[in-house]
């Protein structure tokens, strides 16, 4: 149960920071307005962006692969599971 409690988490946290992301963007003038060169700090805000959108994307690709651990995971013990509960009620039946 550990892992998929932090792998919710590790969901939880970067939902909330595309959430962040994209409430930035909502905020951010229309981009046929924007003065590329005519805003102070754009391009230093600009390359801090496309790294968080770099490892926001790194981390989505880790928890889509963790994600199909786990439905596999989770898939086998449901299958164990309804296994033991037909073999109990074979046993019980009899």
């Amino acid at each position: 149960m550990g892992s998929l409690d932090i792998t919710e988490s590790r969901i939880e946290t970067a939902l909330q920071r595309l959430a962040i992301a994209a409430e930035a963007t909502l905020n951010r003038p229309d981009q046929g307005t924007l003065d590329i060169g005519g805003e102070p700090g754009f391009n230093e805000e600009l390359v801090s962006l496309r790294a968080t959108n770099q490892k926001l994307s790194q981390e989505l690709a880790e928890l889509r692969i963790a994600y199909k651990a786990l439905k596999q995971s989770t898939e086998i013990v449901s299958l164990r599971v309804d296994n033991t509960i037909n073999n109990l009620c074979l046993l019980l039946e009899s």
